[in-house]
């Protein structure tokens, strides 16, 4: 997959999401979504595609058997590139209708404190 074109890769994941309980592709189609909603505010969060990869590659696959340091750290960096090719691309690969679920928490009208203790 790593010299595919991008929109090779794009229908490649498409084909494996297929392959996934729906449950499972509508949850990730949703944390995808709420990465690439952050992602587009980089510029004030400083969480850019990349950044968010590597905070949450780990959590999100790893590797089912331990492997020495070297290959560990290989395994990491192409996992980290791989989700942000996800977030990234996530409107292309699971469509846009995710948007409506941050249309609802933008239309309401929250204090302007930034800590978040206005939303309790």
């Amino acid at each position: 997959m790593e010299r595919s074109s991008h929109e090779d890769k794009i229908n490649e994941i498409q084909r494996l999401l297929v392959q996934l309980p729906k449950l499972n592709v509508f949850l990730l189609h949703y944390v995808f979504g709420v990465l690439h909603k952050i992602e587009q505010h980089a510029e004030k969060n400083q969480m850019n595609a990349f950044n968010l990869a590597v905070c949450i590659a780990p959590s999100i696959l790893w590797p089912s058997t331990p492997s020495s340091p070297e290959t560990g750290c290989k395994s990491t960096k192409k996992v980290a590139l791989f989700v942000q090719f996800l977030i990234e691309n996530c409107s292309r690969i699971f469509g846009d209708d995710f948007t409506s679920l941050f249309e609802a928490l933008s239309s309401k009208r929250f204090g302007s404190r930034d800590d978040g203790s206005d939303l309790h």
